[in-house]
């Protein structure tokens, strides 16, 4: 009995064993694995918590360990983080200035304190574990599984010059410099994101301010907001009002010696188009090689590098974008 519960991973084993046989050798034993299962715990608790009494608490209990050593390295990054206010279930809508991978909510709010007056504002997706940081932030709203923090208070609304409300069925789709809208239009196919009783502005802001977004459909009758990472054919629908960043590329655009990739896409692959696979396949090279090799080639219109396997796939076209976690891509513009 001994034995399974020093094998054991649960606590409530060892407590058992414990209330039969309190004293001798192998109590001793099975009492110090208990209080590593309880130390481990814990630790656990304090890597993701967000509290500073309770990571405090933990250091004073644990005083020593190497754990503890690395809780008080994190109280020092959410003392750090704490010049922010803090928005649960926000995004943030702006400028966003870069976006990558990061293990919480945070580190990724760190990442911004370090980066001084250019970031006034972050957003973290829980999800996806993607940390966005903004160089510019003008408004938020409401987003699931995402946690955003600025320096200044930000307004509950759209960025500035918003697409105006959803077009009556009778006029014209309206134009902005970000969009392209189309009235009674549906785009079917490419939805990674659907969103509940949002209004169209918000629908609208939230495409504008998410890289992965390269079109929406908005239902006005059921107030449904549909993303999506790909644009594909349009059909007539009625209560639909779609719309397409002018700003993104042509899709299967060819490169050209003018171009370059100057922003990268975490966790963003593009599928098919790979150029010969005795030229594209480029093994155990760094991301930042992989860049500069599709940059340094015409006949690469962009790229997409598997972290997981150091390998770097040069691509002469792009037809779609999709989530793929561990994936990095860059397209030339």
């Amino acid at each position: 009995m001994r034995e399974t519960a020093l094998r054991s991973g649960e606590l409530n084993v060892s407590d058992r064993y414990l209330s039969c046989f309190p004293y001798g050798d192998g109590a001793i034993s099975v009492k110090e694995h208990r209080d590593k299962l309880q130390e481990d715990a814990q630790c656990k608790a304090a890597s993701i918590s967000t509290n500073p009494e309770e990571l405090r608490s933990f250091i004073l209990a644990w005083s020593g360990s190497a754990c503890a050593k690395q809780v008080a390295a994190r109280l020092l990054q959410l003392r750090n983080s704490s010049n922010f206010m803090q928005y649960r279930n926000t995004m943030l809508v702006g400028t966003a200035s870069k976006q990558g991978t990061a293990d919480d909510v945070v580190s990724c709010a760190s990442t911004c304190q370090a980066s001084g007056e250019s970031c006034p504002g972050y957003s973290f997706d829980t999800g996806q574990k993607i940390c966005t940081l903004w160089s510019a932030v003008q408004s938020r709203m409401p987003r699931g599984n995402t946690e955003s923090g600025s320096l200044k208070q930000v307004p509950v609304g759209v960025p500035a010059n918003p697409a105006p409300a959803a077009p009556a069925q009778s006029q014209q789709p309206p134009r902005g410099a970000s969009m392209q809208y189309g009235n009674g239009i549906d785009l079917p196919g490419g939805d990674y994101a659907r969103y509940d009783a949002m209004p169209f502005q918000q629908c609208n802001a939230l495409c504008l301010a998410s890289p992965e977004c390269l079109a929406f459909t908005y239902n006005t009758a059921a107030q449904v907001c549909f993303l999506k990472s790909r644009v594909g054919s349009s059909v007539q629908a009625q209560n639909a009002v779609s719309g397409v960043k002018s700003a993104a590329p042509a899709l299967g655009a060819p490169a050209n010696g003018g171009s370059r990739i100057t922003n990268l896409m975490s966790n963003i692959d593009l599928p098919n188009d790979d150029l010969s696979l005795d030229y594209a396949m480029l093994r155990q090279i760094p991301l930042s090689e992989c860049q500069q090799r599709c940059n340094d080639d015409l006949q690469c219109a962009a790229f997409t590098y598997n972290q997981e396997r150091s390998a770097c796939i040069l691509k002469r076209g792009f037809g779609r974008r999709q989530m793929f976690y561990g994936a990095t891509s860059g397209i030339k513009q």
